[in-house]
């Protein structure tokens, strides 16, 4: 922002107004940034100068070799996590990491229940499986097991691989479980 641009146009002539205009357009713009990364540090989702905070609040293990978004997911499945486990409560946790979109299918009789992630447009990483399978297991009961599954398809399921091998985008859609 130019500040001499909101002054009356006689001060535009004026070299000395122009130099000061200069530095405090220098100055507010600072304080513009400065005060853009304080209100986006106050979001777990847009933190990333005051993780290990938002991880020693949470009680949970400061690494600093993971990535931002490993660790805001883990923070965030750790807030949305808290209380007594349910199901929602353990979706709600899951979609705090990147592919985590998932249900539960429970087992009951078996004692277990299965996280089938059904995010059709990516799964997530390897990072964050590791950190989905931390956080269901601080989560869920003690007595209950757990598996994971992925929905998925791709091009190379169709007979052919081609386009023209008679199947319907309908076939492609429908998913395989793995």
């Amino acid at each position: 922002m130019d500040l001499l641009s909101l002054l009356p146009s006689y001060y535009s002539e004026n070299v000395t107004m122009a130099e000061l205009q200069s530095i405090l357009t220098g100055e507010f713009t600072d304080i513009l940034n400065g005060l853009d990364s304080m209100i986006n540090e106050c979001y777990v989702s847009t933190a990333s100068n005051i993780l290990s905070r938002y991880e020693k609040m949470h009680g949970i293990k400061i690494d600093v070799s993971k990535s931002n978004d490993t660790r805001r997911g883990k923070i965030m499945a750790k807030m949305a996590g808290t209380g007594t486990c349910t199901k929602s409560m353990l979706i709600n946790s899951l979609k705090a990491f990147p592919g985590g979109g998932a249900e539960i299918v429970e087992d009951n009789p078996n004692s277990q229940f299965t996280i089938k992630f059904n995010d059709y447009y990516r799964v997530p990483a390897d990072t964050s499986i590791t950190e989905i399978h931390a956080i269901t297991e601080e989560l869920k009961p003690a007595h209950l097991a757990f598996n994971h599954t992925f929905t998925y398809n791709w091009w190379g399921m169709t007979d052919t691989g081609t386009w023209d091998d008679g199947g319907t985008w309908d076939d492609l859609r429908n998913y395989v479980e793995v």
